[in-house]
C-alpha cells in the first residue's frame, strides 16, 4: 500500500509554488539580469531541437506538405512561444563572425549569473548574482552542454525515424502521413525536452548547494525525479503551461525586444525560484556550500 502523498507535492501546492515564484521575481528587480541569463540557458533544449530540425530540413528539404512542416522556419514559431527567443537567432549569432565574440562574452557572463541567481535564492535572496556565481561556470557550462547535446541527439533519432518512415511509404502517402508523423515526433520531443529541462533546473539547484560537478548534480536530480515521478510531472506541467501561455501571448501581440527581455527576466527569475522550491519539496535540501569549478 502506497504512503499518502505529501501536501507539499499536491496540485494545489505546486500551483502555489509557481505563484510565489512569480511574485518573488517581480519583487527582486536587482536580480533581473540574472533572470535573463537563467532563462537564456534554460533554452538549451530548444536550441538542441532547433539544430536537429535544421539538419533534418537540409537532409530532406522537400517532402511535400511534410517537408514544409519539417522546415526550421515553421518550427521556429513554436520555439518562439516556448522560449521567448528564437533558437535560430542563437545559431546565427554564433555562426556569424561579427557576433561570435560578443556572443561568447555574453555566454560567459550568463554562465556566472545563472548559478549566482540559483545560489542567491538558496541563500534567502542575499548577495549579488555575479559574485555568488563565481567558481560555478565550468560546472554549469558542462550541465548546459549535456542538455543541448542530449536534446540534439534525441531529436535526431526521432526525426530520423520519421524521415525513414516517410521514405518507406513513398511520395504519394508522405504528404498526408508527414504531418501526422512529424506532429507526433515534435509533440514527443517537446515533452521530452520539458522533462530534460526539469532535470537541468533541479541539477542546477543541487549544484549550487553541494560541492559537486555536473554529472553528480544530474544524477542527484534524476534520483529526485525518480523518487517523486507524479510530483515531478505536475511541476513540469504547471511550469510549462505558464511559460507557454506567456510565450504565446508575447508572440501573438509582438511585444518587441525590450519587453521580450523584460519578460525573460521575470520568467527566468520565476523559474529559478519555482525549481528551487520544488527541489526543497522533493527532499533534496542540504546546507548551501561552496561549489567547485569541475
Amino acid at each position: 500500500m502506497e504512503a499518502p502523498q505529501s501536501p507539499d507535492l499536491s496540485w494545489r501546492r505546486t500551483v502555489e509554488r509557481a505563484g510565489r515564484a512569480a511574485d518573488g521575481a517581480l519583487q527582486q528587480p536587482r536580480l533581473a539580469p540574472a533572470g535573463v541569463a537563467y532563462q537564456g540557458l534554460a533554452l538549451g533544449w530548444t536550441l538542441g531541437l532547433g539544430a536537429a530540425l535544421a539538419v533534418a530540413a537540409r537532409l530532406k528539404p522537400s517532402l511535400g506538405a511534410a517537408g514544409a512542416e519539417l522546415s526550421l522556419p515553421r518550427a521556429g514559431a513554436g520555439l518562439d512561444a516556448l522560449g521567448l527567443m528564437d533558437a535560430r537567432v542563437l545559431v546565427s549569432a554564433f555562426s556569424e563572425r561579427r557576433w561570435s565574440v560578443p556572443g561568447a562574452l555574453l555566454a560567459l557572463v550568463a554562465l556566472r549569473l545563472a548559478p549566482g541567481l540559483a545560489r542567491a535564492i538558496a541563500s534567502g535572496e542575499r548577495g549579488d548574482a555575479l559574485g555568488l556565481g563565481r567558481g560555478s561556470g565550468r560546472s554549469v557550462a558542462a550541465l548546459w552542454a549535456q542538455l543541448v547535446l542530449t536534446m540534439f541527439a534525441a531529436s535526431g533519432l526521432v526525426l530520423g525515424a520519421a524521415l525513414l518512415a516517410l521514405e518507406v511509404v513513398g511520395e504519394d502517402a508522405s504528404a498526408a502521413l508527414g504531418k501526422v508523423a512529424v506532429g507526433l515526433a515534435l509533440t514527443f520531443l517537446v515533452v521530452y525536452g520539458a522533462t530534460l529541462g526539469a532535470l537541468y533546473h533541479l541539477a542546477l539547484a543541487s549544484l549550487v548547494r553541494h560541492r559537486r560537478g555536473a554529472g553528480s548534480a544530474l544524477l542527484h536530480a534524476w534520483r529526485l525525479v525518480r523518487a517523486q515521478p507524479a510530483a515531478a510531472a505536475r511541476a513540469i506541467f504547471v511550469e510549462g503551461a505558464a511559460v507557454l501561455a506567456l510565450g504565446a501571448l508575447a508572440v501573438a501581440i509582438d511585444v518587441g525586444w525590450v519587453l521580450t527581455i523584460a519578460l525573460m527576466a521575470v520568467i527566468g527569475g520565476a523559474r529559478a525560484r519555482f525549481w528551487a522550491a520544488s527541489y526543497t519539496a522533493f527532499g533534496g535540501v542540504e546546507p548551501v556550500g561552496e561549489t567547485d569549478g569541475a
